[in-house]
């Protein structure tokens, strides 16, 4: 009987750490994910600003 106890115990602790592990990976990726979205943001304002120096740019040769 101890010995079922003692290798229950075990695999619990080796089930914890195993699931700290996977949240641990799921936060890292969070961040990386984050970090990607700002990133794609930051862009996606430049595009915007390119875009209307384009627009103004284009409109100076209207007929």
């Amino acid at each position: 009987m101890s010995e079922e106890i003692s290798s229950a115990i075990r695999e619990q602790g080796s089930t914890s750490n195993n699931i700290a592990g996977h949240v641990e990976r799921i936060a890292q990726m969070a961040e990386e994910s984050s970090e990607t979205a700002q990133g794609s943001a930051r862009i996606a304002n430049e595009l915007d600003q390119l875009a209307r120096t384009m627009q103004g740019v284009v409109a100076r040769y209207k007929v």
